[in-house]
């Protein structure tokens, strides 16, 4: 502890006229005692009668001097203005607690209480502030800088101190949830900083509408840039699929509108087309080969996608005559059978054309075995059957003694009938021709039965 040297101070006499003797003044000792634990005592010579010399304040390290008392109970003050010296004396100093403030300043955490105490005296430090958002990094004695760092003494110092919080930032992680089956995106941020928009993410089929606070519902969307919050944020992205369109080539059928619908979404199978003399058979994926067929419902693809009519030519038919397209004939044609009779009892009505050779044939002309049926799709014919009449051998369309005579040629092994006009001499059913059907045609020419229509 700092101490004063208490210096001894000598007290000149008055002056006395040359004619007045002088006579030597009695001195004694007065001791100062310190009482500070540490300085000795120290002691002067003083002169009895006279005043002392008031000696500098002594100090002592943590309290205040509060002057000399004579008694060591230190109840009654030494005057030095107006007490003289009497006898030897003693002096005794006064001392008193300073006391001393810590002032906590927490800069922007909870508030620290300062701590008020006489010097010396226990100290108890107080709990850590608290601040949102950051860590207590310690009491320095330097604000700003923070290179002073102050720890809570034990005991109260002799000085008044000021000690400032140090804080560091927490840092929290922004989570993007991205819900398109990728791993999410982490970015760390100091509390507080602003947290920036990641690049948007992408997904097939989808179109990226935004961060949302909420995940499924998205009724919370995030307003890039924000502060970071405690603990940290989860962000979801929302997704609006995109819309396609399936486009449909009816390949010479009726039009079929387009579909646009919303990726994976359910497409149904529209209406068929319709084509003439045409069955419908399908939607595929690739045109001309049809090796690719589609399987409604479908998830509408990305990018949708077109779709090709498959079509399979119809064919003759009839409730009145048998069209056989395996066989390739047109029979159970009754002889006299004229071309607007034939296209009557055809349920393709006037999309079949009647042929001779390389002649159309029409109205009232008769149509005779081994001439040509077809059917058109338009200007194409997508069928082609060759007419048996039965009992027409010739090919002219009646029943007559040419064809009897033909038939017994036939027979006979003259001439031999093939293809179609064999199939129109057989009257009796048995797909070729015998006596049977020579009787046959023989009693017919006699008017004595008929010829009944066969189917070939």
């Amino acid at each position: 502890m700092a101490l004063s040297i208490l210096l001894a101070f000598a007290i000149p006499l008055a002056s006395t006229p040359a004619s007045v003797p002088v006579r030597a003044a009695d001195t004694v000792v007065v001791t100062y005692v310190y009482n500070d634990g540490a300085t000795p005592d120290s002691a002067i010579d003083a002169t009895v009668g006279e005043l002392l010399v008031q000696p500098p304040d002594p100090t002592f390290t943590g309290h205040v001097f509060g002057g000399w008392y004579s008694d060591p109970e230190l109840t009654t003050l030494w005057d030095f203005g107006t007490r003289i010296v009497e006898t030897a004396t003693t002096l005794y100093a006064k001392w008193a607690l300073n006391q001393y403030t810590i002032t906590f300043h927490s800069n922007g955490g909870s508030a620290v209480s300062a701590i008020t105490q006489d010097y010396g005296t226990a100290v108890t430090a107080p709990a850590d502030p608290t601040r949102e958002g950051y860590a207590f990094a310690g009491w320095y004695t330097d604000d700003g800088t923070f290179l002073e760092p102050y720890v809570v003494p034990d005991t109260m110092p002799d000085a008044y101190v000021d000690a400032y919080a140090m804080w560091t930032v927490n840092r929290y992680d922004a989570r993007y949830v991205k819900n398109n089956g990728n791993a999410d995106r982490v970015d760390t941020y100091d509390y507080g900083a602003d947290v920036a928009a990641p690049p948007n993410p992408t997904r097939s089929g989808y179109a990226f509408a935004g961060w949302y606070l909420d995940d499924g519902t998205f009724l919370l969307p995030a307003a890039f840039p924000f502060p970071m919050p405690i603990g940290g944020v989860t962000l979801y992205a929302k997704w609006t699929a995109n819309l396609y369109t399936i486009s449909f080539q009816s390949n010479g059928g009726s039009a079929v509108s387009a579909v646009t619908q919303a990726y994976q979404t359910q497409v149904a199978a529209p209406t068929p087309p319709t084509r003439t003399n045409y069955a419908f058979d399908g939607w595929y994926l690739d045109d001309a080969t049809f090796l690719l067929p589609a399987a409604f419902p479908f998830a509408m693809p990305v990018g949708g996608v077109t779709l090709y009519a498959k079509w399979t030519p119809s064919v003759i038919t009839s409730a009145t005559f048998s069209a056989n397209a395996a066989s390739g004939y047109l029979s159970k044609l009754p002889a006299g059978t004229t071309v607007a009779a034939l296209l009557a009892g055809l349920d393709q009505g006037t999309s079949v054309r009647a042929f001779n050779g390389a002649t159309e044939i029409t109205g009232t002309t008769l149509v005779g075995t081994g001439m040509t049926v077809k059917l058109y799709d338009g200007d194409v014919p997508v069928q082609s059957l060759t007419a048996v009449v039965t009992g027409d051998v010739s090919g002219d369309g009646k029943c007559s003694l040419l064809d009897f005579a033909q038939l017994q040629s036939h027979l006979l092994g003259r001439t031999i009938l093939t293809g179609a006009r064999l199939l129109g001499g057989d009257l009796s059913g048995g797909s070729t021709v015998s006596l049977l059907d020579f009787a046959q045609m023989q009693s017919y020419l006699l008017g004595r039965s008929s010829i009944v229509p066969r189917s070939q």
